[in-house]
């Protein structure tokens, strides 16, 4: 009799404290000043421009626009739009032809998300229709207030994506903190592999290893935080300065890809150096170590103007102690040194140079 398999155990996730919350609050500050001010905003519109009554759905279909990604604002804003004009034109008809009733409703739901989803229409669109169409059936006594529904979710969206234009703060800082983030990374990974192939620890070389093919989170992270910026930029009024800043980022993401690639590719040498019992001079290792401090150094000084000459003529001075070292190398000890270099050279990229320019301050090994 074989025993049922072990059901994994969910670990809760420990409650934040005061000043975690109190950071993340900071952090969404701006998006949530943007909220409310485009909630105002929208509901004045609707009421003392249009004439409304009661739009209460102009404000919450604001609310709505700007709780997407800069990169989902304009489709997120087209989609409250359509989902309420479906819903309630499917709930304005079948009203004016039945009556409202609960099996009415019921149709009238169904048919709204149906024709939705046969629009092929994104999750948004679909839940609007329900949703509009259930207030129309159980809520409009009036089919005209159909109509200002309607328009009450155009002026919503609209103001979302002015207030978004004139003020995208929200996640601009965001691709600073993953690349910071990436930089730590690469940093530990350097020197776990090192400690692996001074103690001959294979299980912490195999397991430094799986930790460098996990970084593609990280740098997917990081990818989407430049999108984002890139998106703010299109949508902002001040497109010229952001722009700026998001090919800033986009050059970053770039080198920190290669940079992490190098880092793969040196921590996999690493493992197979402790596998095969192959040896990596002392010389190379202590290569490595310094080039770790370099790291954590960038992570630290890293978007700061006035660290970038120190920054790179501690990386310049890795790479000329790596065209120097005179010592025999075998093969995983040439692989891991050549990593070192090219993953120096990617780090230039990151102080603002161009890739040839990064290059010429690596020498040739003599």
């Amino acid at each position: 009799m074989t025993s049922a398999p072990d059901l994994p155990v969910r670990v809760p996730r420990p409650p934040r404290r005061v000043p975690e919350r109190l950071r993340r609050l900071g952090r969404t500050a701006p998006l949530l000043v943007q909220s409310a001010v485009a909630a105002g905003l929208a509901y004045l519109v609707a009421r003392e421009v249009l004439g409304h009554v009661q739009p209460f759905f102009a404000p919450a279909a604001a609310i709505i626009g700007l709780g997407a990604s800069y990169r989902q604002r304009w489709r997120r804003a087209v989609e409250v739009v359509v989902g309420v004009a479906i819903g309630v034109g499917v709930g304005d008809l079948v009203v004016a032809l039945v009556g409202p009733s609960v099996w009415v409703l019921v149709v009238v739901v169904l048919v709204a998300m149906s024709l939705a989803v046969l629009l092929d229409a994104g999750t948004v669109v679909v839940l609007q229709a329900g949703v509009q169409a259930a207030i129309v059936t159980t809520l409009v006594a009036n089919p005209d207030d159909g109509l200002d529904r309607w328009l009450d979710a155009v002026v919503g969206g609209a103001t979302a994506l002015v207030v978004a234009a004139l003020s995208p703060v929200g996640p601009l800082r965001r691709p600073r903190e993953h690349a910071v983030e990436v930089l730590r990374t690469v940093a530990s990974l350097l020197r776990d592999a090192v400690r692996a192939c001074r103690t001959g620890d294979a299980d912490l070389a195999r397991r430094t290893l799986e930790r460098a093919r996990a970084t593609d989170y990280a740098l997917q992270q990081l990818r989407d935080a430049v999108a984002e910026r890139q998106a703010a930029a299109a949508l902002s009024v001040l497109r010229p300065v952001r722009s700026r800043r998001a090919l800033a980022d986009a050059a970053t993401h770039t080198a920190l890809d290669l940079a992490v690639r190098d880092v793969r590719v040196l921590v996999r040498r690493a493992d197979v150096a402790v596998e095969r019992d192959d040896p990596v001079p002392p010389e190379v290792l202590g290569l490595v170590v310094s080039l770790a401090e370099v790291v954590d150094h960038l992570a630290v000084g890293f978007d700061d103007p006035a660290q970038v000459e120190v920054l790179r003529r501690e990386l310049v001075a890795v790479a000329e102690r790596s065209s120097t070292l005179g010592v025999p190398l075998g093969l995983s000890a040439a692989a891991v040194l050549a990593q070192s270099r090219s993953l120096v050279t990617d780090l230039l990229r990151l102080t603002g140079l161009d890739a040839a320019t990064a290059v010429g301050l690596v020498p040739r090994m003599t």
